[in-house]
Order: structure tokens, then sequence, then C-alpha cells
């Protein structure tokens, strides 16, 4: 019993620890002088190395997406927090990271905690 309780300690600091990270990040890039530009270009770069199946690459990252007519509906952001406060940043990150995968311009229509789509 111990030891569970001591793992999920573990893994609680280290989601806190994640969490606090992914907040500096996004902070310092909406600062910038083109929070936009350099959050795609952010996920642009990450998508590269992740080329192949899209629908794959956003359930890994914990999207939950599904191909509609019109796009791919993001049906759980797990930044929400982050996206609500920084949509500018967070929002282009995950369209950055579509166009990476792709190869292709993407457009996301984001309303986070409601619904966000994303056009390729």
């Amino acid at each position: 019993l111990h030891r569970v309780d001591r793992r999920q300690r573990q893994m609680c600091i280290r989601d806190r620890a994640y969490r606090l990270l992914a907040q500096m990040l996004v902070d310092e890039v909406a600062i910038s002088n083109n929070p936009t530009a350099m959050a795609m270009r952010i996920g642009q770069r990450w998508g590269r190395h992740r080329r192949g199946d899209l629908i794959a690459v956003l359930d890994d990252m914990g999207f939950s997406p599904a191909a509609e007519e019109g796009g791919i509906v993001l049906r759980h952001c797990p930044f929400l927090d982050l996206a609500r406060d920084h949509p500018q940043v967070v929002c282009s990150l995950h369209c950055g990271v579509v166009e990476g995968v792709t190869g292709q311009a993407a457009t996301i229509d984001a309303n986070p905690g409601v619904r966000c789509v994303i056009h390729t």
C-alpha cells in the first residue's frame, strides 16, 4: 500500500512539473514579437518528425480526434487550461503540428473547451 501511495505521489509531482514547464514555455512564446508564427514553427518542426497518420498522431497527443466531413474534430484538448489562456499560442502550435505531419497547409477553427476543427 505504501508503494502505491508513493508512486501516485511521484506521478502527481511529475504531472505538476510538466504542467508548470508547459505554462512557462507558453507564457514566454506569448510575449514574443509574433507568438502565432513562433508557435506554428515549433509545431511544424515537431510534426515533421512524426510524419504519417495524422489521426494517430493527434490521438497519441490526447486529442481524441474524429474525421468528419469538413475536417478533423478534436473532441478533447489535453491542454485546455493553457489553450483558454493563450489560444494564439497553443492552438497555433497544434495547427503547426498538423502542417508538419501532413506537409500541407492547415487551419484550425479553435474554440477551446467547446469545439475545435482542423482543416487541411
